[in-house]
């Protein structure tokens, strides 16, 4: 129950998120690349609001496997966030300009989302985002 009102803003976020994923599914009878990308962003927010609360619970715990599940959460917690910001700057350009070859010329703008990657491979071996310890995770 504790974990219920902790994390009560990212259950909260993602049932608005699944009712906007519903009225697009529902009111949109025609599929548009717009509507796809639309609907990644959903996806890839609703994945950093349930991997979030994740990043917390596996905080500090000393069981078989913690260290990597609360290193492997932080990654991908670090991670998604450029990559939520390059699937919108997609989805406004797309509204925009209409061309996917525009887009594609401009690697959907995921260049921060890659040079994140990047980082976060390095920080495997040398810490610079983040750090798990290893006596107290």
């Amino acid at each position: 129950m504790d974990y219920l009102v902790q994390f009560q803003i990212n259950i909260f976020s993602i049932i608005i998120l699944i009712v906007l994923f519903a009225m697009i599914r529902i009111r949109s009878k025609i599929g548009s690349f717009g509507k796809k990308i639309l609907i990644l962003a959903i996806y890839l927010t609703i994945a950093a609001a349930v991997v979030d609360p994740l990043a917390w619970v596996f905080d500090g715990s000393l069981f078989f496997g913690a260290r990597f599940l609360e290193y492997s959460t932080n990654f991908v917690l670090v991670l998604l966030s450029p990559a939520i910001g390059a699937v919108m700057l997609s989805y406004v350009d797309n509204t925009i300009y209409r061309d996917l070859s525009r887009l594609k010329k401009r690697l959907f703008y995921s260049h921060f989302t890659i040079l994140t990657l990047v980082i976060l491979l390095v920080n495997i071996f040398v810490p610079l985002y983040f750090s798990v310890d290893f006596a107290s995770n």
